[in-house]
């Protein structure tokens, strides 16, 4: 099912609420519901046990039903964009959840530590929140390979973030890191480090003197103003600075965009 504003489908920019013919359709395995005016998601969509995805980005819903636990199948979840200040507990029953989209709701704090049965998890996304701290649950994410946690309030980063073994690219930029933890160092299938450097001030030198030295030189981007490494300062390969050849491989392997989508993407983190 798909239901969004755009003028040229359908005029739903005043839409407020689910359909009630909805009810009859309980054979849907998706919901795409995009750009309304909705505020809450209906009680009913407990029925929808074949629900595999459930888009609900850029719209206006202020809370998460307690129902949306009974939905034992549901591999994708969009809640990008909205007004959510909390997460129901019961979202950890979704067991099967792969991918959890929670950006751009700006009030997100905290989330519940039941979110740590969800151990199939292998993207999420808590971007441009108010995380003070990354939540004990994402780190109790084994399979957990993409994290998002950039523009929030991180003024640090669990010593034992080395427990997300999966762990391929994380996010941290537009936050107020002044340190990074050696434990970084430890994470090993991580091939994507981004920070900005505005209150970093030195990076470990675990990091710096790693034997992984592509790590330094090609994996770990520091946005500037870059910030000085422990015992090197800013020489050699760990002054972070992002060469031609690392936007490259991040295009490549990591973004999975073409190269003006790539540019773009590193216009928006410089600013």
């Amino acid at each position: 099912m798909f239901l969004n504003s755009d003028p040229d489908l359908c005029n739903l920019l005043s839409f407020q609420d689910f359909p009630d013919s909805l009810k009859e359709q309980t054979h849907l395995k998706e919901w795409h519901i995009t750009h309304t005016k909705i505020q809450t998601i209906t009680t009913y969509i407990a029925l929808f046990q074949e629900l595999r995805v459930l888009e609900l980005s850029d719209n206006q819903i202020t809370e998460l039903p307690v129902e949306i636990g009974c939905l034992k199948n549901l591999k994708e979840l969009n809640v990008s964009f909205n007004n959510l200040k909390s997460i129901p507990p019961e979202l950890g029953n979704c067991e099967n959840l792969e991918k959890l989209d929670l950006s751009g709701n700006l009030e997100l704090t905290e989330l519940p530590f039941e979110l740590s049965n969800l151990k199939q998890v292998t993207f999420m996304d808590v971007s441009a929140n108010k995380f003070p701290s990354i939540p004990i649950c994402v780190l109790r994410m084994p399979n957990l390979q993409w994290l998002d946690i950039s523009s929030n309030n991180l003024k640090d980063l669990p010593q034992d973030i080395d427990r997300l073994e999966e762990l391929q690219t994380l996010l941290l930029q537009k936050n107020k890191l002044t340190y990074l933890p050696k434990a970084l160092v430890n994470i090993p299938k991580l091939s994507l480090l981004v920070v900005s450097g505005d209150d970093l001030v030195r990076v470990p030198t675990a990091i710096c003197e790693s034997t992984t030295v592509t790590f330094a030189k090609k994996w770990f981007l520091v946005i500037p103003p870059h910030p000085l490494c422990e015992g090197c300062g800013v020489q050699g390969s760990c002054e972070g600075q992002r060469c031609s050849s690392d936007v490259e491989i991040i295009k490549k392997h990591h973004l999975g965009m073409d190269q003006t989508s790539a540019s773009v993407a590193f216009s928006l983190l410089k600013s």
